[in-house]
C-alpha cells in the first residue's frame, strides 16, 4: 500500500514514522492506525457508533477485517493500480476499513481531512470512496456535483439515505451504493446500487454472506468470513431470498399507537420532501392509545399558518392514524459523529429554543 498526499507517495514505514506530520488530527489518526494494523496483536479495538445505544469499544480480529476488505475489493475490482479515497474519520470502522482495503490490494490510498464538503481536491481518478449521507446531501445542496466526477464508485453508509437524495443521484455518472453493515461485521455485508444500470430497492449480500429473518421479522446475518455464529440484528426487513432483502426500519423504534404498528422511518420517508428542516418521528406515552405519534423538528415554533399548512401535508401523505399529534421544537437534534440522528423518547432531553 502507498499513500498519496500532496503529489508525493509515502510507504507504510514512512507513515508509521510520522512522515506526514501531526499538524492536523487526521494525520495523527492515520499514523496511529497504520502502526496498530502492523503491530503484533491480532485484533483492532473499534468504537461502535452509538446511534442505538451507548458507544462501546469492541475487538475485531484483523483476519476478519482483512477478509471483509477482500470481499469489497473483489466486488469493485480493486487492484494495485486502484486509488481509494479516505474521506471519513479513522475513529470509526468505515474509515479504518478503507485503509485495510488499500492495504489488502496494495492500492494507493488518497486521504483528505474529513469535511462536510469533501472531494474538493481530487486531481486523479478514484476507484472507490465512501461518505455518510450528510456529506452527500451537503454536496448536492451546495450545487457542486462536479465533486463526484473523479470518483468511479462511492459507498454511502452510516444511516438511511432519503428518497429525495437518491433521486438527485440518478443522473450523476458516479456509481453510488448504499451499504448495510455494522461495526461488529467489519463494515458492510450487503450493498444496494442507487443509480444507473442495476439500481435496486434491495440490498444484495457480498459473496458468501447469507440472510434469514427471525420470528420478530428482523434480519440475521451469516457471515462466515467474520465468525461462525450468525449476527441477529434489530433491523426489520422484507426478505426476498437468502441473498437479498429490503430494509424497513428498526424494531426498537416501532410505534404501537391504538394497536396499529408504524415504522417511523417509513413515515419519515413519506413526508421528507415537504420538510424544510431536520426532523424525525417518535412517540410519547398515551393513556388511550398506548403511544401517540409526535414529530421532533429542529426549528423554532411554527406560526399558526405554517402549522395548518403542515397538518394539511400530513393528512395528505400519511395514514390517518400516523398523523403527528404533537410537534416538539428543539434548537438541536442530537447526532452521532457520522451525522446520524440519535432518536430519543425522552423529550425533556432536548434543548428548546
Amino acid at each position: 500500500m502507498k499513500i498519496l498526499y500532496e503529489d508525493r507517495y509515502f510507504g507504510l514505514r514512512e507513515i508509521a514514522a510520522g512522515a506526514l506530520g501531526d499538524d492536523v488530527p487526521w494525520k495523527s489518526a492515520l499514523r496511529a492506525f497504520v502502526s496498530e494494523w502492523c503491530d503484533s496483536r491480532d485484533f483492532i479495538e473499534v468504537r461502535t457508533s452509538g446511534s442505538t445505544g451507548m458507544p462501546k469499544l469492541i475487538r475485531l480480529p484483523k483476519k476478519a477485517m482483512a477478509a471483509s476488505a477482500r470481499l469489497t475489493n473483489a466486488f469493485f475490482d480493486i487492484s494495485r493500480d486502484s486509488v481509494l479515497m479516505l474521506s471519513l474519520p479513522l475513529s470509526y470502522i468505515a474509515g479504518k476499513m478503507m485503509v485495510v482495503r488499500a492495504f489488502e490490494a496494495g492500492a494507493v490510498l488518497l486521504p483528505e481531512s474529513p469535511s462536510s464538503l469533501p472531494l474538493s481536491s481530487l486531481h486523479t481518478k478514484v476507484k472507490l470512496g465512501a461518505l455518510v449521507p450528510l456529506q452527500v446531501e451537503d454536496i448536492l445542496s451546495s450545487g457542486e456535483c462536479h465533486r463526484f466526477e473523479k470518483v468511479e464508485n462511492l459507498l454511502i453508509g452510516g444511516g438511511p439515505l432519503a428518497r429525495t437524495t437518491r433521486e438527485r443521484l440518478a443522473d450523476i455518472p458516479t456509481r453510488f451504493f448504499a451499504t448495510y453493515g455494522m461495526t461488529e461485521t467489519a463494515s458492510h455485508t450487503a450493498l444496494m446500487r442507487l443509480n444507473g444500470e442495476g439500481a435496486s430497492a434491495c440490498f444484495e449480500a457480498l459473496e458468501g454472506v447469507r440472510f434469514r429473518r427471525d420470528e420478530s421479522g428482523c434480519l440475521c446475518i451469516h457471515a462466515p468470513h467474520i465468525r461462525e455464529s450468525e449476527f441477529c440484528t434489530r433491523d426489520m426487513v422484507e426478505l426476498v431470498d437468502e441473498r437479498h432483502f429490503v430494509w424497513k426500519g428498526r424494531l426498537d423504534y416501532v410505534i404501537n399507537s391504538g394497536g396499529i404498528k408504524f415504522s417511523p422511518e417509513e413515515l419519515e420517508d413519506l413526508v421528507f420532501r415537504e420538510m424544510e428542516v431536520p426532523f424525525y418521528i417518535s412517540s410519547l406515552p398515551d393513556k388511550r392509545l398506548g403511544e401517540r405519534i409526535v414529530m421532533v423538528v429542529e426549528d423554532m415554533e411554527w406560526s399558526p399558518e405554517k402549522r395548518r399548512r403542515m397538518d394539511a401535508v400530513f393528512r395528505r401523505l400519511l395514514p390517518r392514524h400516523a398523523i403527528p399529534r404533537e410537534i416538539i421544537y428543539t434548537e438541536r437534534i442530537p447526532r452521532t459523529k457520522s451525522g446520524k440522528i440519535i432518536r430519543s423518547r425522552n423529550m425533556d432531553s432536548y434543548p428548546p429554543f
